[in-house]
């Protein structure tokens, strides 16, 4: 699994070079995820995800982007009062997108759709049950980037993507992983 996530990467890196960009940048950036399932957030709450990108801009004002995110929640499964089965999630997501950036003065704002390359495993922490799983999704997504100084900005992000999973549980017929990200961090515009 680790190999794959690592070709797709090397794989984005060739072909961005091969394709003489006009600007390049990557960002750093974390903040707050909000499931969409009623079922899944009761039972794990809102995640704090951190998310890597590289942004590539080959047209005036297009281009695509790779990312690397990390989210990891702890939860728990309840039974009766004396029974809570303590839950452990994390998914690794590679998103892929094409944008469209209009330049301001000193900012950006972009905005675009892409999908989403996930794997996903759920762990019981007492009981010996282990759930894991790939899935892509697709978002939709916009963010703004205010420029600080030279090659810096700042960088907010809003993203809302699904996730199906085709798995249920006695819970729900259909369990999603989406949701609403809003993250924060900042950029450096390299050329």
């Amino acid at each position: 699994m680790k190999v794959k996530k690592l070709l797709f990467f090397i794989l984005f890196l060739n072909i961005s070079v091969m394709c003489f960009p006009e600007a390049v940048s990557i960002s750093f950036s974390s903040g707050y995820f909000l499931p969409k399932q009623k079922e899944f957030k009761e039972i794990y709450g809102n995640g704090y995800p951190l998310a890597f990108e590289i942004r590539i801009n080959l047209w005036k004002n297009s281009g695509f982007s790779a990312g690397l995110e990390y989210l990891n929640r702890k939860g728990y499964a309840l039974g009766n009062e004396e029974n809570e089965y303590p839950l452990r999630f994390k998914m690794t997501t590679i998103p892929f997108t094409v944008f469209y950036r209009y330049p301001l003065k000193r900012a950006y704002l972009s905005v675009g759709l892409g999908a989403s390359y996930n794997t996903y495993e759920e762990r019981w922490e007492r009981v010996e049950i282990e759930f894991n799983d790939e899935k892509w999704g697709y978002f939709i997504f916009y963010s703004a980037e205010y420029r600080i100084f030279s090659k810096f900005y700042l960088l907010a992000h809003l993203r809302y993507e699904n996730i199906s999973t085709g798995e249920g549980s006695f819970l729900v017929e259909d369990v999603s992983l989406g949701g609403m990200k809003i993250l924060a961090g900042f950029s450096i515009h390299l050329f």
